[in-house]
């Protein structure tokens, strides 16, 4: 049996290659963009608005070929069951790396613009952990020089 990867999906309101572009800049990795206009054509497949055919219909950011982040901009009644966007609740993106310094610039380039619920500092599981939520509504954790096992 092949393992298996859980890799977070991210849903915007209208701002998805913005975000995707800062997380890149960031993290670094490769990012590949489709927006709406460019979707295969089906027949099955609801019309697209004008206004929402450059938005992006699928992102996806990876370092070292393999997938980090994935998301799209939410276009409310494309599918059946998408009412439109709506913030994220209930999780977070965790970002691990043993370098503390390195944990600190990607904290405080997320938080540029956004909230800080927790500030990045040594803690008792941690040399550095701090937790935000960016400027455009992904809440995450950041998690530097710990035990936490990442794979």
């Amino acid at each position: 049996m092949k393992p298996i990867q859980t890799i977070p999906y991210l849903s915007f309101d209208r701002n998805c290659a913005e975000a995707m572009e800062t997380y890149a800049r960031i993290l670094g990795g490769s990012l590949s963009i489709m927006t709406y206009e460019e979707m295969p054509t089906d027949p099955q497949m609801p019309e697209i608005p004008e206004d929402t055919r450059q938005l992006v219909a699928h992102a996806e950011l990876r370092i070292d070929g393999r997938p980090l982040l994935m998301g799209s901009d939410v276009v409310a009644g494309f599918c059946a069951e998408d009412a439109g966007y709506q913030k994220p609740q209930g999780m977070r993106v965790l970002i691990h790396t043993d370098d503390v310094q390195e944990g600190g610039r990607i904290f405080n380039a997320l938080a540029e613009g956004g909230q800080v619920e927790m500030a990045f500092a040594p803690v008792c599981w941690a040399e550095g952990f701090g937790t935000l939520t960016d400027r455009f509504g992904t809440p995450w954790h950041i998690d530097a020089g710990s035990d936490c096992q990442v794979i």
